[in-house]
């Protein structure tokens, strides 16, 4: 009986009503999107993305006319009545810089959609047109 309850104490002493768990934690790595398009002299182009939690956008102008400063820009999709979202291009700017390639503008945002974008300063003539890539990086 003596054994009997040495084993069964051995056995209950990992039992308990409250059992330990080891709390999980979610890393989430920042997204990466590639916008590739071409604006006409006076024009603009946007891209929309959705950043799903609070943390920094940075937007890079990774290509684009060698010399040639564009308006590079980071804000939100121009809303309009009954809450519905303009065609795509319209883009509320909050952030924006002169940028040539390689330049970058960084804001902190909270989860929710927002637009990226460039927009020409007056460097482009008609009838030219200019092509740029920009990369988005966001929460």
């Amino acid at each position: 009986m003596k054994k009997a309850f040495v084993v069964l104490a051995v056995l209950c002493a990992g039992c308990s009503n409250n059992p330990t768990t080891t709390p999980s934690s979610t890393v989430t790595s920042p997204v990466s999107e590639t916008f590739t398009s071409q604006i006409d002299a006076g024009g603009s182009a946007f891209r929309t993305f959705t950043a799903l939690q609070a943390g920094n956008v940075t937007v890079t102008l990774v290509g684009g006319p060698a010399g040639l400063p564009v308006g590079l820009g980071l804000g939100l999709p121009d809303q309009v009545a009954g809450a519905t979202t303009r065609p795509a291009g319209h883009c509320r700017l909050n952030t924006v810089i002169n940028a040539t390639a390689g330049a970058a503008v960084t804001t902190a945002v909270d989860a929710g959609s927002y637009c990226a974008g460039v927009f020409d300063i007056g460097g482009i003539t008609a009838p030219n047109q200019i092509a740029f890539s920009i990369r988005i990086d966001h929460p």
